[in-house]
């Protein structure tokens, strides 16, 4: 069952499915801080995936395809993607839970879907694909001159993370190589002493 869960501006909605590619694709641009005034023109007739793609590219995200279960989109989606929710008809996933769907439905506004629904929509007559699987489109901007707020914090955070990975790996690493060291001169002596002690075995024995 879908629960409405509000729309917050009404310039974001539309009754033609044919413009739901676009206003998807507004949404995408502003949560990252891009500008979408000049893919007006993907207004004015149907729109596709790889149309979709192209205009994305051409604000400065780069797209990547991926077909999610519905079921475990929580845990590999990454958020917002445009979902091909039909021929011709897209929508935002937003976020997920293992229960719930959350979605920007440009036909609808802003709602919410129960995974089970989503799943039989996917196996019945509702979805053209004949699929289990939420044909989605990833986005993520590139790096251009005159970057916004929003997309310096996106970089911040993946720079972070690879700092952080980076010490983590350092630490592990610094913590390690006295055993490793140890090791390795102990597996080099070893024949040394061997040898020695047979050595001195023999000559201590009576002739």
């Amino acid at each position: 069952m879908a629960v409405n869960i509000g729309i917050t501006n009404m310039e974001y909605t539309t009754a033609n499915k044919a413009e739901t590619g676009f206003y998807c694709l507004r949404f995408v641009l502003q949560h990252f801080g891009l500008s979408w005034q000049h893919i007006l023109p993907l207004k004015t007739g149907p729109c596709n995936p790889v149309l979709l793609c192209e205009h994305a590219e051409g604000a400065g995200l780069l797209s990547f395809r991926a077909d999610l279960q519905p079921e475990s989109v929580a845990n590999f989606a990454r958020f917002p993607c445009i979902v091909e929710w039909g021929t011709g008809y897209f929508v935002v996933l937003k976020k997920a839970t293992k229960s719930m769907l959350y979605l920007y439905d440009p036909l609808k506004g802003h709602i919410a879907l129960d995974v089970h629904d989503v799943l039989l929509k996917l196996n019945g007559t509702g979805q053209p694909h004949g699929s289990s699987f939420l044909h989605a489109y990833y986005f993520m901007p590139t790096l251009k001159k005159g970057l916004s707020f929003k997309q310096l914090k996106y970089y911040n955070r993946i720079s972070y993370n690879i700092l952080i990975s980076c010490f983590v790996g350092i630490l592990l690493l610094a913590a390690g190589l006295p055993i490793i060291f140890q090791k390795l001169v102990e597996s080099l002596m070893s024949p040394v002493y061997t040898g020695l002690n047979l050595f001195l075995w023999a000559q201590l024995q009576p002739a």
